[in-house]
C-alpha cells in the first residue's frame, strides 16, 4: 500500500444499518424485505 495516504479510521456498520440497501441490491422488493425485518430473519 505504498503510496496510498493514510485515513482516520472508520466505526463498523451497526448492525442492521445497511440491510435494506443490501437486500434491495439483491433484487428484494420492500414488501419482502420488511416482512424479513418484521420476521427477524434479517436485522433492521
Amino acid at each position: 500500500m505504498a503510496g496510498e495516504k493514510k485515513r482516520k479510521p472508520r466505526r463498523a456498520p451497526l448492525t442492521g444499518e445497511h440491510t435494506r440497501a443490501v437486500l434491495a441490491y439483491c433484487e428484494f422488493g420492500e414488501d419482502e424485505i420488511a416482512r424479513m425485518i418484521e420476521s427477524g430473519a434479517a436485522a433492521g
